[in-house]
């Protein structure tokens, strides 16, 4: 999904992640979603994105402030609605239960 110095990237997301999310924001991230059409804030893109950030092939998950660093790159890379549009486009996938 993403590549930075070489290292391929991917998020995943399960129920426990998204309560780690919901603590570190104070938000439900469903009620988000629905006030902001999908366009999250800074501060829950950057928590869903450091929450879910795994090293693809190992689902290593990346923490703390690599994973901060590596939202950087990727936001200054990228630019916010593309991050934003591929993060909730993988959180769906993996949490789709919540959207039916």
């Amino acid at each position: 999904m993403f590549t930075i110095d070489d290292v391929v990237y991917n998020l995943k997301f399960n129920k426990r992640k998204q309560m780690i999310i919901e603590k570190q924001t104070g938000k439900s991230l469903m009620a988000e979603f629905n006030q902001t059409n999908g366009m999250v804030s800074q501060l829950t893109l950057q928590a869903m994105f450091t929450v879910g950030l795994v090293e693809e092939g190992e689902d290593k998950p990346v923490n703390g402030q690599k994973a901060i660093d590596i939202y950087d790159k990727v936001l200054d890379s990228n630019g916010y609605q593309s991050l934003v549009t591929a993060t909730i486009n993988k959180f769906v996938e993996d949490m789709g239960f919540l959207f039916r």
